[in-house]
């Protein structure tokens, strides 16, 4: 694939995610899922899909035989979201850079997000009611920088390639394999392959990528 097609990869891949992550699936995807409709790439048409990622996607469409009934899949996944990442007891996953790093939640690491979006002048919106180190948003950061990227500005090649070996490389990792052996869902264990994978590509065929 040229550039402007890796780049494009890349900002719908991080959209995806940021959305898996962000809140409770739409009625939309429960939808989707309950007609086979739900995104699966062709591997023989997407030849640079990890491991995990083929893993990833194939226990989804496991998830998807024999459910057919859209607000029972919509109100499973809301209870497993629910369970994983919000309680109401304690959480299995807690998805915030701070706590990975740090070890405890709007400490060093929220700071030095914080910082890093002061340089490349983005924040997020008011509705975004979550820390600017929870996944979801450090997600929508490098949608956004893909964003910049596709409208002609290098230099944010540079602030992505900073943003994933300063902060998503070094923990995300850790969050996908809490959620992978969380008993709680079949379905998000096959978001935490699927975004495992996706990081693995990035650590592979992106970080060392140049724009000449």
């Amino acid at each position: 694939m040229d550039i402007e097609e890796l780049f494009e990869l890349r900002k719908y891949y991080y959209s995806f995610l940021q959305r898996m992550y962000l809140e409770e699936p739409p009625m939309v995807m429960a939808e989707d899922l309950a007609s086979n409709e739900f995104m699966i790439p062709d591997e023989k048409d997407n030849p640079w899909l990890t491991d995990e990622m083929i893993s990833g996607f194939r226990l989804i469409e496991s998830y998807m035989d024999g459910r057919d009934d859209p607000e029972a899949i919509k109100n499973e996944l809301d209870s497993e979201f629910t369970s994983l990442f919000l309680g109401p007891v304690e959480k299995e996953v807690i998805p915030y850079e701070s706590y990975y790093v740090d070890g405890e939640l709007r400490s060093d690491s929220l700071l030095e997000v914080k910082r890093f979006l002061r340089q490349i002048e983005y924040g997020k919106t008011d509705n975004f009611s979550k820390t600017e180190d929870h996944v979801a948003f450090e997600f929508d950061v490098m949608r956004h920088l893909c964003e910049r990227v596709l409208g002609g500005e290098e230099e944010a090649v540079l602030h992505q390639r900073e943003f994933l070996e300063d902060h998503i490389l070094v923990w995300v990792p850790d969050m996908c394999s809490d959620l992978v052996e969380s008993d709680e869902s079949e379905f998000y264990e096959a978001v935490g392959l699927i975004t495992d994978g996706f990081l693995s590509f990035e650590r592979e065929d992106f970080v060392g990528i140049t724009i000449d």
